[in-house]
């Protein structure tokens, strides 16, 4: 058994955690695409809900489920996209009490505009890695949407898809399915009253500790709900609440021995699961995937800068200045998506250090 160390470098650094990763970049990706088209008052959570009703409409309890949030908050997620007039409320076929969730006209006009923003990507994606790998990322995804037995990949491949395998189309679905499946997995371990919203904190808690902050900026949400998940994970047992060794005024989110232990169990299935699918599609195709998924995460975040929009005119000053003040309040708005996006996540962060720093603020120096 691998020492809890290994262990939290394993639950933080992993194929499966970079296939997240590029996930995320595609739906930033993409959201940005819709804003320039004229698409307005959208959000990065947007992308998840309007994905799986893009392929049929959805009872709340069925969506909530498939993505492992609690009905509660998905019927809250779901209000400023009905406000927006993307999605709306119909009669269940199958029964006349029951409603449904569906997909407007409006919004499906912007899932169209999105899957041509998705194309997009996958063209970028061969320019970094080569057609062969990129196609290859693609033929692969929809084999594991097909082994984990996605919606509307059972029987045939569903309609979005075409004129084409799209990778980045692909992962997000995908993305999703593992979660849950790691999630649940863990849970079933004995950790009952562990919660599917709990891994999005779980998995961006840093060795040394992570600011509540910090966590909200990964999850592209607000820190109120970040706070929210913190404080179930806290009342638990799983994590602790410390003084910033560099700003006695602010706190830090870590592990406690409970969470480590806890996280030694995610690993352990995360590596049934990886088996199960290395038996099913074979231990060879899943290695070259993984190959693949690592060498496209190291080209676009690690030695390479993320593709540059073809949006031509530059922010206006009004933009800049609340990117801004994002930066210094922690948040991930539009703005700063927008900022982050022209500068590249290092330049981001070296702007928001910066930013610190003329606020008189103590910025410590990770290593």
């Amino acid at each position: 058994m691998p020492d809890k160390h290994s262990a939290l470098q394993r639950f933080r650094d992993n194929p499966l955690r970079r296939l997240n990763h590029l996930s995320n970049y595609c739906e930033q990706r993409s959201m940005q695409a819709l804003e320039d088209r004229g698409f307005d008052r959208l959000a990065m959570h947007f992308a998840a809900p309007m994905s799986l009703l893009a392929q049929r409409p959805l009872r709340l309890t069925e969506l909530a489920e498939r993505l492992a949030m609690s009905k509660q908050l998905c019927l809250q997620s779901l209000r400023p996209i009905e406000q927006a007039g993307y999605i709306e409320r119909r009669s269940d076929s199958d029964d006349r009490r029951a409603k449904q969730i569906a997909l407007s006209k409006r919004g499906e006009t912007l899932i169209a505009v999105a899957d041509e923003a998705m194309r997009g990507i996958n063209e970028e994606f061969k320019a970094l890695i080569g057609d062969e790998a990129v196609e290859y990322l693609g033929q692969f995804s929809l084999e594991l949407c097909e082994q984990l037995g996605l919606p509307g990949f059972a029987q045939q491949r569903p309609a979005g898809l075409a004129g084409g395998l799209n990778f980045p189309l692909l992962i997000g679905l995908l993305n999703r399915s593992i979660h849950r499946s790691l999630m649940q997995g863990t849970m079933a371990r004995g950790y009952d009253r562990l919660q599917m919203s709990h891994g999005q904190v779980l998995a961006c808690i840093d060795p040394e500790g992570s600011s509540v902050g910090d966590i909200a900026a990964l999850n592209a949400v607000s820190s109120q709900a970040i706070s929210r998940v913190a404080r179930q994970l806290s009342e638990l047992g799983y994590i602790e609440r410390r003084s910033d060794p560099n700003d006695g005024r602010s706190q830090r989110l870590v592990l406690s021995e409970s969470g480590k232990a806890l996280v030694t169990d995610a690993v352990a299935v995360m590596d049934n699961f990886e088996s199960v699918l290395q038996m099913g599609l074979g231990e060879a195709a899943y290695q070259r995937f993984t190959n693949a998924v690592n060498q496209l995460h190291s080209a676009l975040f690690e030695t390479a800068a993320p593709p540059a929009t073809q949006t031509s005119s530059a922010l206006s000053t009004e933009t800049l200045l609340q990117a801004c003040a994002d930066c210094l309040e922690h948040r991930q708005t539009r703005h700063s998506a927008q900022l982050e996006q022209r500068l590249g996540t290092d330049g981001y962060q070296q702007l928001q250090r910066l930013l610190a720093f003329a606020a008189g603020r103590q910025v410590g120096r990770k290593p």
